[in-house]
């Protein structure tokens, strides 16, 4: 089929003499040549299929960046949450849309598509975080714990006083500090 199709677009033969010499139905060579288009460097482009997207690419990886900036701060965002932020996103800016003017959302078929198209995404329900750990969680906290670590674990010319064996860690179930997302 594609010796075909680079016979009609690029070697300019008709269609029935292509389809002839290369074996293929001369109505479907018609068809597929339907969906091609020469890009004038002698190669041979294949448009897409089916509806063209809500939003532009450009728009779209602002979205993804918008989600992922969220993510980093512990906000995340379940699928229903994203396909109405979208929806608000569309006609916030006029953009047309096929979604549901009733629930104000984008639909599941557009949801599952732009995860499709942008694979680095994961959208689901987030995980309750400790609002202390998300808080507490920085270079110089860190640096200060591993600090008041070294004075107790060391003297003053850093030689280690307490041996590894004796230190243990504590299960602390049973104490809830986390909040739900």
């Amino acid at each position: 089929m594609k010796l075909a199709v680079k016979a009609v677009v690029i070697d300019g033969r008709p269609k029935r003499t292509a389809a002839k010499i290369h074996g293929v139905p001369r109505q479907t060579l018609q068809r597929y040549l339907k969906r091609m288009k020469n890009d004038g460097d002698g190669g041979i482009q294949k448009l897409k299929n089916g509806r063209p997207l809500t939003l532009p690419d450009n728009q779209e990886l602002e979205l993804v960046e918008i989600l992922k900036t969220m993510a980093d701060r512990l906000y995340g965002l379940s699928p229903t949450v994203v396909r109405e932020l979208v929806y608000k996103f569309c006609v916030a800016n006029g953009i047309k849309n096929r979604f549901n003017k009733e629930e104000q959302r984008a639909g599941w078929d557009w949801f599952k598509g732009f995860l499709q198209r942008h694979p680095t995404l994961s959208v689901r329900v987030a995980e309750a975080t400790s609002m202390q750990r998300a808080i507490g969680f920085n270079r110089p906290k860190v640096k200060l714990f591993f600090d008041e670590l070294k004075k107790l674990m060391c003297d003053d010319e850093g030689k280690q006083m307490i041996p590894g064996g004796n230190i243990f860690n504590v299960d602390e179930t049973g104490y809830t500090i986390c909040q739900r997302p």
